[in-house]
């Protein structure tokens, strides 16, 4: 599952060029997934968010999670920041022709 965001911030916190990886996080150690934060020109920001499907916890949420992440970024990067796009994928994983 892909979910994205992006958003304009407070140009006095905004660092374009700025990119962050997280691998993992806001998941446990068992789900494999992890996040992107893009800081692009004019202010905008990109918050991406990748999780497998096939996680063990079934109380895991991920749309939870990717809640969680934007909480955390969002608020450490600008005191007011305003959401302009977001979108929400399901892919089919992509296979290697070898594992035909």
């Amino acid at each position: 599952m892909r979910r994205l965001q992006l958003w304009r911030i407070d140009p006095a916190k905004h660092q374009q060029g700025l990119v962050s990886h997280t691998f993992g996080w806001p998941m446990d150690t068992q789900t494999y997934g992890g996040s992107f934060l893009y800081h692009m020109e004019d202010g905008l920001v990109s918050v991406g968010f990748v999780t497998a499907l096939d996680y063990k916890n079934p109380y895991m949420s991920p749309y939870r999670e990717f809640q969680v992440l934007d909480y955390f970024s969002l608020q450490s990067t600008s005191s007011n920041p305003y959401l302009l796009e977001l979108s929400a994928a399901m892919e089919a994983p992509r296979r290697h022709p070898t594992d035909l």
